[in-house]
C-alpha cells in the first residue's frame, strides 16, 4: 500500500517539476543535441515509471477498468468504443490531410504549432526519436494515469466514484504537462478526461493508448511536413 501512495505522489507532484523543468532548460538551451537529449531522458522516465507501476499492481488491474467502473457511461453497445476511436481518428487525420495539400490550413498550422516549437522536433533524426516518444507516451501515459490512476482512486482509502476520477486524473494529466504553460495544461486535461471516458466505456487501455498514440504522432507528421516544407526550393 505504501508504494502505491509514493507512485501517486511521485504522479502528482514529481512528474509537474520534472516537466516544468525540462521545458524551461529548452527554452533556454543553445545546445544541438538539447531536444534530443530531452527526448531520451523522457523515454527512459516514462518506461521505468511503467515498470514501476506494473511491479506494485497486476498487469490486469493497470489494463482494466476497476469492475463497476462502465456504469459511469450506462450500458453501451461493445462497439461503441471502436466507432469512437475511429470518429475522433478521422478528426485528428483531417486537418493532417487538408495540410497536405492545402498551403493556408498548412501556414495556420505551422502557426499553432510555435506555441510548443521548444518542445517540438526540427530535424529528421530529432523526428524519428520524437516519434518514439510518441508511441512511448501513448503506451506509458495510458498505464500510468489511466490504468494506475483509476485503479488506485477506486480502491481503499479513496473509493471515489468513477466521474470523480475522470476529473482527478484528467486535472493530474494535465498538470504534469504543466511546462506547456496554463494554456497546455488545460488542454491536456481535456484530453485526458476523454481519454478517461473512453477508458471507461471500453473497459480496457486498449482504445486509449491506440488514440493517444495516434495524437502524439499526429504532431509528429506535422513537425515532418514543416521540416521537408520548409526544405523545399522557394
Amino acid at each position: 500500500m505504501i508504494a502505491l501512495h509514493v507512485m501517486a505522489a511521485v504522479m502528482a507532484l514529481a512528474f509537474p517539476a520534472w516537466d516544468f523543468y525540462e521545458a524551461k532548460r529548452l527554452r533556454t538551451s543553445r545546445h544541438p543535441l538539447a531536444r534530443t537529449r530531452c527526448y531520451i531522458r523522457c523515454l527512459a522516465v516514462l518506461w521505468l515509471a511503467t515498470f514501476a507501476a506494473m511491479a506494485i499492481m497486476p498487469l490486469a488491474s493497470l489494463w482494466n477498468a476497476p469492475p463497476g467502473m462502465r456504469t459511469l457511461m450506462g450500458e453501451t453497445s461493445p462497439d461503441f468504443g471502436l466507432v469512437m476511436v475511429a470518429a475522433l481518428s478521422v478528426g485528428l487525420l483531417a486537418p493532417l490531410v487538408l495540410a497536405w495539400f492545402h498551403t493556408g490550413t498548412r501556414e495556420r498550422i505551422f502557426e499553432q504549432l510555435k506555441e510548443i516549437d521548444y518542445l517540438l522536433p526540427q530535424s529528421r533524426s530529432e523526428i524519428a526519436l520524437f516519434a518514439g516518444v510518441s508511441v512511448t507516451a501513448g503506451i506509458c501515459e495510458e498505464v500510468l494515469f489511466r490504468g494506475f490512476l483509476f485503479a488506485y482512486l477506486h480502491s481503499s482509502p479513496w473509493n471515489l466514484d468513477p466521474l470523480t476520477i475522470v476529473m482527478v486524473s484528467s486535472a493530474m494529466f494535465g498538470i504534469a504537462h504543466l511546462g506547456q504553460g496554463v494554456k497546455g495544461v488545460l488542454l491536456t486535461g481535456m484530453i485526458g478526461a476523454a481519454l478517461g471516458i473512453l477508458y471507461v466505456v471500453t473497459g480496457s487501455l486498449l482504445a486509449p493508448i491506440v488514440l493517444h498514440i495516434l495524437i502524439d504522432l499526429r504532431a509528429t507528421a506535422l513537425c515532418h511536413l514543416r521540416a521537408t516544407t520548409l526544405r523545399q526550393p522557394a
